[in-house]
Order: C-alpha cells, then sequence, then structure tokens
C-alpha cells in the first residue's frame, strides 16, 4: 500500500464504524445487541444492498482495499478472542464442567449440522462443475456456520457482562 493510500483506507474504516454506529443507534431503540448493527452494516454495504451500485463499490470499497481490509479484520478477530480468553474464569468451566461441555457441544453442533443439512438440501439449485469437491464443500458450510455462531454467541456474552459470570 503506498502513502496515497493510507488517508482513503482510514477513510474507508471511519465509513465502516460510523455506518455501524448509527445502526447501533437504531437499534438501541429496539433493543438490539451491537453485533446486530454489524450484520445490518455489512448487509447495507455489500452486494446485498448499496453494493449493487457499481460506483458506489468502487468509491468505497476499491480493489486494493479488500485484502487489507480482511487481514485487519482477522487481527481484530484474534485480539477479540484474546480478550475473550482472558476475562474467561477457567474456575467456573471446572465448576460446572459437563454441563459447560454439553452447551459447547451444543452451540458447535446445531449450526454445523443445520449447515450441512442447508448445503446438502440446496445442492440442486447451485450449479457447479466441481462435484468431486461437494463432500468439502459440505465440511466448509458446517464448520463456517459453527465457527460464526460461536463468535458471535462470545460478543453477546461479552456485551452482556455475563462471561465471567457461571451464566456466561
Amino acid at each position: 500500500m503506498d502513502q496515497g493510500m493510507l488517508p482513503q483506507f482510514f477513510l474507508l474504516i471511519y465509513f465502516l464504524i460510523i455506518t455501524i454506529y448509527i445502526l447501533g443507534l437504531i437499534g438501541d431503540g429496539f433493543q438490539q445487541s451491537v453485533i446486530m448493527s454489524m450484520f445490518k452494516g455489512g448487509i447495507l454495504l455489500r452486494p446485498s444492498a448499496l453494493g449493487r451500485n457499481e460506483d458506489f463499490m468502487q468509491w468505497i470499497f476499491p480493489a486494493w482495499s479488500t485484502p487489507i481490509l480482511e487481514s485487519v479484520a482477522s487481527m481484530g478477530l484474534l485480539f477479540f478472542l484474546l480478550l475473550i480468553g482472558l476475562e474467561l474464569d477457567l474456575s467456573s468451566i471446572r465448576r460446572r464442567g459437563n454441563r459447560a461441555f454439553g452447551i459447547v457441544a451444543a452451540s458447535m453442533s446445531l449450526p454445523f449440522l443445520l449447515g450441512v443439512g442447508l448445503t446438502f438440501l440446496t445442492r440442486k439449485v447451485v450449479n457447479g462443475d466441481n462435484h468431486h469437491k461437494y463432500g468439502q464443500l459440505l465440511m466448509f458450510m458446517g464448520v463456517s456456520l459453527s465457527i460464526t455462531a460461536f463468535l458471535v454467541l462470545a460478543r453477546i456474552l461479552a456485551e452482556l457482562r455475563l462471561l465471567t459470570m457461571d451464566v456466561g
């Protein structure tokens, strides 16, 4: 990234934060979690809504910004998981071992099975010539949904300050 791209990158980050903040203010009136604002911002700014306008997409998300945004997002996710790990109370997990294991197993396996099942049901709708990689697609969809469910749950528990309690 050259020096001319850095101010544009910071403007892009500022735009994303302001969009999510405004959606968060709107969501506060409906008692919604901040993560819902993040989802709405992603839907609003990508090809589902405003992203259909190609001029808007080129202005807000130039082609060079996507790999950089993905790298910054991955680092942010790592720091978030680090903070979750630092706030985690291992003694409460030890006290509630079987119960905690059951909750984790359910929260990871249900989205995994739903992802695999949905992919299996929609296999005839999605056209593709790589039928020999269908098993990999099933695993990818299952794992991606189960991991996403974990991160969303961790974010909601952190927001409600329940990570240090027995409930969290």
